[in-house]
């Protein structure tokens, strides 16, 4: 099969010459949108139609369509100033100061008067006053007995503390005074004793002396035999012998009647 072939007129291609009016409307559109864009605050921008053309199908020279007409030539907007600033200066100050207007002075309130006393309140008003001047005067005197009364209290227990305390001092001192005598009796009898032959073992006798102020020997009886009556006897005799017996350190150690208990051979 064979092709046609457009014969070459030398016209210009119609695909080239509709890229070529792309391009320079998409210029012109860059332009004004550069321009305008910058102005938008001093002037609308005009609108700008811009027409496209798709490609035309492939036609014989007679069917070609007219090429289009050039665009108009869009002129910048002029650059408008802004109005030059006017500083805009405060009012003077007046030299004489303005003073307010003195207010006028509230007339003071008159406070009103207390009503009249009543005799009958003010009566029982100093009656109060007196029972409670009596109350003070009553837990006063209350506590002044109750601190004496307390007070004495306390002499009083340190009175029978101080005679307990003396009493067990002289008791003590008593014993210890009645202990050293005896046992100086003891010693003195028992230089006296004559022990029977056989005597062994721990043989105890306790005998009730009778005494006199100087020492005699009124009395001497058994209360506790050694269980060996030579012994005893020998223990009575030996009392008798060792008077007068020797008196006590502290006179208030004496006693007429005096236990004495005696262990010979211990002793």
């Amino acid at each position: 099969m064979s092709e046609s072939v457009l014969p070459h007129t030398g016209a210009p291609d119609p695909g080239k010459l509709i890229s070529a009016v792309l391009a320079v409307s998409v210029h012109v559109v860059l332009a004004v949108i550069l321009i305008f864009g910058v102005r938008w605050q001093n002037r609308p921008a005009a609108p700008v139609e811009v027409e496209l053309v798709r490609s035309l199908p492939a036609t014989t020279p007679a069917a070609r369509p007219p090429p289009p007409k050039p665009l108009p030539e869009v002129k910048p907007a002029p650059e408008v100033k802004p109005p030059p600033r006017v500083e805009v200066k405060p009012p003077p100050k007046p030299d004489i100061a303005i003073k307010d207007k003195e207010k006028p002075k509230e007339k003071p309130k008159e406070t009103p008067k207390p009503p009249p006393p009543d005799p009958q309140a003010e009566r029982e008003k100093e009656r109060e006053q007196e029972r409670a001047e009596e109350r003070k005067l009553m837990q006063q005197q209350l506590a002044r007995e109750s601190q004496r009364i307390t007070q004495n209290m306390a002499a009083q227990e340190v009175d029978r503390l101080n005679r307990e305390l003396r009493d067990t001092q002289a008791k003590a001192a008593q014993e210890r005074a009645s202990k050293d005598w005896g046992d100086a009796i003891r010693a003195q009898v028992r230089k006296h004793i004559v022990l029977p032959p056989g005597t062994t073992g721990h043989p105890e006798a306790i005998f009730q002396v009778n005494l006199l102020p100087d020492g005699d020997v009124m009395e001497a009886k058994l209360k506790k035999s050694t269980g060996n009556p030579a012994l005893d006897a020998a223990i009575e005799r030996a009392i008798f012998k060792a008077a007068p017996l020797p008196k006590p350190a502290n006179p208030g150690a004496f006693q007429r009647d005096l236990k004495l208990t005696f262990r010979p051979l211990d002793d």
